[in-house]
């Protein structure tokens, strides 16, 4: 199987994962109002929108055109930065509204206790869901060499989903054990707010790294997964150190499109240009068992 067709398979199977927990979150917070869930419920709906964008855009990159020869593959990192952005929206929106309530609980004593009906039953199936189709994207993303931005997006996307639904369900299991009368009765009212900012500290990782990931691969900076570039390099090398003594690796990544340019320093004759083509086509057809699309550039 082709790693496109592995990247459309998992994607295919994140829609549909992300169509369920999306309906029980819409429905749980219908029911309950809890910003926390609204939070829960919105990220469930993105995460939704962004894998079918992302199936299309994942078909679409590999075409080439006049513009772009080489492939609309920029439309990969481009997405990666799109979801990030959202996730930072929606992570803010939802503080934001938490912090008013607490706001005007703690200083009007304007407030509701939380409605918890059907909430643990609820994190505990988006849980398993969340983390097992995150879990899923990131072992094919491996398998893939770890090469598609697309399934590296929705993989953070999956696990922050599971985490925020892991956060809401311990904080139930809390109130449950907690006197609404007693003397921290006031988390019935304000558990919404610890819930939301507990959910935004440990979910705002990810969001920054897939952001930096996609300008990266965006602006043309090399490649920063070490093991990767390894791997790279020593394919090239193990082909070139016959050849030329003074030359430099420098890999990019964009999207699933690998350039690796190799500067040489050494004089060149025309005996050891061919030698260098032969080695390159050599380099190329090494690195296309790993990486579907590769481009090698030798300057001289």
């Amino acid at each position: 199987m082709t790693q496109k067709k592995i990247e459309d398979k998992s994607l295919k199977m994140t829609i549909i994962v992300n169509c369920i927990v999306a309906g029980g979150g819409i429905w749980i917070y219908n029911v309950t109002k809890i910003e926390a869930l609204f939070l829960d419920c919105f990220f469930s709906v993105v995460s939704l929108v962004s894998a079918i964008i992302g199936m299309i855009l994942a078909r679409i990159s590999k075409k080439k055109t006049k513009g772009h020869p080489g492939g609309l593959y920029f439309l990969e990192p481009f997405y990666a930065i799109i979801e990030a952005l959202l996730i930072f929206i929606v992570l803010g929106q939802s503080l934001t509204e938490a912090t008013i309530g607490a706001y005007q609980y703690f200083t009007k004593g304007i407030g509701n206790p939380m409605n918890t009906t059907s909430v643990l039953p609820y994190t505990i199936s988006m849980v398993i869901l969340c983390f097992g189709i995150g879990y899923y994207n990131k072992l094919q993303n491996s398998k893939m060499n770890n090469i598609s931005t697309m399934l590296s997006a929705e993989s953070k996307s999956n696990f922050i989903d599971g985490i925020q639904s892991l956060g809401i369900g311990v904080a139930i299991l809390v109130l449950y054990m907690v006197n609404v009368n007693g003397p921290f009765g006031f988390l019935h009212y304000t558990s919404d707010f610890f819930i939301t900012l507990v959910i935004v500290i440990f979910s705002i990782k990810d969001p920054i790294e897939l952001l930096k990931q996609g300008f990266d691969e965006l602006t043309g900076a090399v490649i920063t997964d070490k093991k990767m570039r390894a791997e790279i390099v020593k394919i090239a090398s193990d082909n070139l150190d016959p050849l030329i003594k003074n030359k430099k690796y420098e890999v990019y990544k964009i999207g699933m499109h690998i350039k690796l340019n190799i500067k040489i320093s050494d004089k060149i004759n025309e005996n050891l240009v061919t030698q260098i083509s032969q080695s390159k086509e050599r380099i190329r057809k090494e690195l296309r068992k790993k990486y579907q699309s590769v481009e090698i550039n030798c300057i001289l």
